[in-house]
């Protein structure tokens, strides 16, 4: 509809710029015609060579000059014409392909916006499954290891071998117990519901007591190299003790047996370094 008004517009200024054109070079002759006729003719009564030929030159050559001059800006006018609807052509393409891409852009994010939803959703029923799951393993395994302890505590009427295997049986139900907690801990953390418990925590019996509960192998050699006087270290201990055992365990696993662990704990600025090396 634009277009049309438009083209309807210039088709207006072409036919009105056209009878300027033509019918002011003819005005103008004749008005030159009867001003030479009024100032000889009238005056002298005679046909001189001097009236045609100022009419000639002011009725012709000036009206010819006129039309010519018109002609010129009648070009101009429909270069600047052209060109603009050159730009309207442009600018109209230019907004439907801004409102096109506008359109898919806004269905994207939509589409993107359902598919985080889901996403999110699924999440959660990872970590409410997760979760489910490790507090149903979580209590009989409490039940399995507090009968284990029971029964270990009456190892001298029991023959050496059953012993053994309780113990074994004992250190893999803790590790399992670990392992679940840690699930636990994991699927806590991502729904942003872990609790700490921070506190006062004495440094090195908390790393004695993992080192202890670890390294099973009696050939295995830990340096300690633990800074006298340690201050209190403010933390939740429950899962410090279950960083340093973890990375125990790491070392332990993939380290060779005739190689060291050195277990270092030491003040740095204001802060406390505690470090697991292997090599």
């Amino acid at each position: 509809m634009n277009v049309f008004k438009f083209d309807v517009k210039r088709a207006d200024t072409v036919r009105q710029v056209d009878l300027i054109r033509f019918f002011l070079p003819l005005l103008l002759f004749v008005i030159v015609a009867i001003f030479e006729v009024q100032e000889h003719w009238l005056s002298t009564k005679k046909f001189e060579f001097q009236l045609v030929s100022e009419i000639m030159f002011f009725g012709v050559i000036g009206p010819t000059a006129v039309f010519f001059a018109l002609t010129y800006i009648k070009f101009l006018l429909m270069e600047v014409i052209t060109a603009r609807e050159e730009t309207e052509a442009v600018n109209r393409s230019l907004e439907q392909t801004v409102a096109e891409r506008t359109q898919a852009l806004a269905e994207r994010n939509k589409e993107l916006a359902l598919a985080n939803k889901e996403l999110m959703q699924l999440d959660q029923m990872k970590s409410d499954f997760v979760s489910l799951v490790s507090h149903e393993l979580k209590a009989p395994l409490t039940t399995l290891n507090g009968g284990l302890e029971v029964v270990l505590q009456s190892s001298d009427v029991l023959p050496e071998k059953t012993n053994r295997v309780l113990r074994v049986m004992a250190a893999e139900s803790e590790r399992l117990t670990q392992f679940v907690q840690t699930i636990l801990d994991v699927s806590q953390l991502e729904a942003g519901r872990l609790a700490l418990n921070p506190g006062p925590i004495a440094v090195r019996p908390l790393l004695e007591r993992a080192a202890e509960m670890v390294i099973n192998n009696p050939d295995r050699v830990i340096e300690w190299h633990i800074q006298p006087d340690l201050p209190p270290l403010w933390a939740d201990e429950v899962y410090l003790e279950e960083i340093v055992r973890n990375l125990l365990t790491n070392a332990d696993k993939y380290s060779d047996l005739n190689q060291p662990i050195t277990i270092s704990a030491h003040t740095e600025e204001d802060c406390l370094k505690i470090s697991v090396t292997d090599r």
